[in-house]
């Protein structure tokens, strides 16, 4: 005669939910990539203006061009800003986005 196979018991838990989603929001946050922006400045100082958008990983940097169908990969975000320095009339500034310099807190998740 044949015995039904037993169902493993689940793991116990190891915290409840609300600890856990604090946990993971911790672990996304020490890991998550920095965002910048590249930033051409016009006329000494007059006039700036986003041309693209770039997060910067631990080991490369993304980057979406604003308007533009033009998306790259680069070894770090100083060298996006070094890349496209030459080929631009105006200074081009890496700006890394800071939350806290948001003049519209409503807007910043």
């Amino acid at each position: 005669m044949t015995t039904p196979q037993e169902t493993p018991a689940a793991p116990p838990q190891l915290c409840t939910e609300p600890d856990f989603a604090a946990l993971l929001e911790r672990f996304v946050a020490d890991v998550a990539p920095r965002l910048f922006a590249l930033v051409e400045e016009a006329d000494e100082r007059l006039d700036a203006r986003i041309i693209a958008w770039g997060m910067e990983f631990t080991d490369r940097a993304e980057l979406v061009w604003v308007g533009r169908p033009i998306r790259g990969r680069f070894s770090c975000a100083e060298r996006v800003r070094e890349v496209f320095s030459f080929s631009h009339h105006g200074t081009l500034h890496l700006i890394w986005f800071n939350p806290a310099a948001a003049t519209h807190r409503d807007q910043v998740a």
